[in-house]
């Protein structure tokens, strides 16, 4: 009877799994806006019907893939993040292993993030940074909701990967990472001084 309930879902993962690593294979020969949903099943070795069993649009199938993307990151990097939003350490350890994994893979997210699902993409890993840093946020926030602290500092590390793959420069992942702990932790005014 076990053997009954755990069939599908392995069946299901491979699925699955077929389908996110073909579409990550084609991503490396051509643009998200240039792959259809043949061209995925075909490598994939599946019918399109299967495809269709499991998912509406190749968005959905590609939303799949960031987020094993970013829980492998998150697996990697979890005690610095961690340990730095808990304590506020002086350290900006915390961003490093997501810039390291944009400028590993900045082709694809500068071809994600100006394509058809631009604005499907950018909303997933922002969400997914702010649940990330939901987490690891003291149960009271000083009179501040926890979900709008989380979301603001996953709208910066948002906003500074974007400007760091739209904008030729010579930033390393380090100085972003830099540049976004100052930022997250300091707010404007710590990094520029008084304005008024």
């Amino acid at each position: 009877m076990t053997e009954n309930i755990r069939t599908p879902d392995r069946r299901v993962q491979r699925t699955y799994r077929l389908l996110t690593d073909a579409l990550m294979q084609l991503l490396q020969e051509k643009s998200f806006n240039d792959i259809t949903i043949s061209e995925v099943t075909r490598v994939a070795g599946l019918r399109r019907a299967t495809f269709y069993l499991h998912f509406q649009s190749l968005e959905e199938l590609l939303l799949k893939a960031l987020k094993a993307t970013f829980d492998d990151l998150l697996r990697g990097s979890s005690n610095e993040m961690h340990s730095d939003i808990r304590i506020r350490k002086a350290d900006p350890t915390a961003y490093l292993p997501t810039f390291q994994h944009v400028a590993e893979h900045k082709a694809l997210y500068c071809d994600l993030m100006a394509g058809r699902a631009a604005g499907v993409v950018n909303r997933q890993i922002r969400e997914y940074l702010a649940t990330i840093v939901l987490d690891m946020l003291p149960l009271e926030v000083d009179g501040m909701p926890r979900e709008a602290l989380a979301h603001a500092v996953a709208g910066v590390e948002m906003a500074m990967i974007l400007w760091w793959i739209e904008n030729e420069n010579d930033q390393t992942p380090q100085d972003m990472a830099e540049i976004t702990h100052r930022i997250v932790m300091n707010g404007l005014l710590g990094v520029i001084g008084d304005i008024g």
